[in-house]
């Protein structure tokens, strides 16, 4: 009975996020929800772990030949009493903030919507427990790229970003059966013709006159190989964007056997999850649950996503529609589902 009741509160859930709602309570206040909002709350947390699930219900529908993008999410909360509730850095803001981080990960294609797999917990030293144990950036990603691979999806790539591209991050990626792609930090070293040197010291002697110009892509960029201690050969790309009246620089690096174009168009599909964690937040009140237990958060996270894959089909049927009009349809494709019985939300 309580498993039907779950899925059942989950289904009207999504509709409450889709139709704009902020919390449970408002939720219960406009009708929305099966139960009230004491049995609502206490059927969210009923599931410590809903992320392992989603992952495997997700990829069932999973699109092929895509790259697997993996990124942290911060996620702003207001009270102390939340559990998991911690200190974070938000790069965004450029300052510590109250909250929880979230490791987020969906595949990516140049030019389409990201399909999103599933949210993580990432817990820091203070708040992890023996269920919600600390991890690393690295464990993280690891995690999430392994469970992906051991599924059986094709993926291109691994697409990360600086935190994850540690000496221990690449290390391991190196023993995946997956090629990567990632920001890399300008201070590391590097080996290029039997020298130690740093990577912005090397982007020095190939300043934008010295590196090839790629008009599409509207940067200068140059392709080196290099050896990273403990790694071994990678690529690294040098690449520079114009910027007010100079010149910004960003350093990639990358095993994918691919050309320069398609390398940095990998890079640049990665956005696209970005793009979703914003509207996640603003659309689908991401970070608003009040909810106090930490499971809970979790399962609102989940389905946030799952609201957030309903918006993803109607642009999939429309295109061009914008994500509004694609939140208002979702809504109402789903109230209507909900009226006949039809829904599962099996996406």
């Amino acid at each position: 009975m309580s498993k039907i009741a779950r899925e059942s509160l989950h289904a009207h859930y999504v509709l409450g996020l889709l139709c704009g709602s902020k919390s449970v309570t408002d939720m219960a206040e406009r009708g929305l929800l099966p139960f009230g909002k004491a049995y609502a709350c206490k059927l969210l947390a009923q599931d410590p772990t809903p992320h392992k699930d989603a992952l495997a219900r997700r990829l069932v529908a999973a699109p092929q030949d895509a790259y697997l993008a993996v990124d942290l999410l911060k996620v702003e909360h207001q009270g102390e009493r939340i559990e998991g509730v911690g200190r974070c850095y938000d790069s965004n803001s450029r300052g510590v903030m109250w909250g929880h981080t979230l490791v987020s990960s969906g595949l990516v294609t140049l030019g389409e919507d990201p399909y999103l797999l599933r949210c993580d917990p990432f817990i820091d030293e203070l708040m992890s427990t023996e269920r919600y144990p600390k991890l690393t950036a690295t464990e993280a990603m690891l995690t999430v790229a392994g469970d992906v691979v051991s599924a059986g999806v094709k993926v291109k790539a691994l697409l990360v970003d600086a935190e994850f591209t540690t000496r221990l991050g690449l290390r391991s990626l190196k023993a995946l059966p997956l090629a990567f792609v990632g920001r890399f930090r300008n201070n590391a070293k590097v080996l290029f013709e039997a020298q130690h040197v740093r990577v912005k010291d090397l982007a020095k002697r190939f300043l934008p006159g010295k590196a090839r110009w790629y008009p599409k892509l509207r940067r200068y960029i140059k392709r080196l190989e290099v050896v990273l201690a403990e790694v071994g050969m990678v690529q690294l790309l040098i690449v520079w964007k114009a910027q007010g009246f100079g010149w910004h620089l960003t350093t990639l690096i990358s095993t994918l056997t691919a050309g320069i174009q398609e390398v940095f168009k990998a890079w640049s599909s990665r956005w696209s999850l970005e793009v979703s964690h914003r509207l996640r937040k603003q659309s689908l009140a991401l970070g608003s649950c009040q909810c106090l237990t930490y499971a809970a958060h979790l399962q609102h996270a989940e389905l946030v996503n799952r609201a957030f894959e309903l918006m993803r089909l109607e642009r999939q049927r429309t295109p061009c529609l914008t994500w509004k009009l694609a939140q208002q349809r979702a809504a109402e494709t789903l109230r209507n589902a909900l009226l006949t019985g039809g829904s599962c939300l099996a996406a």
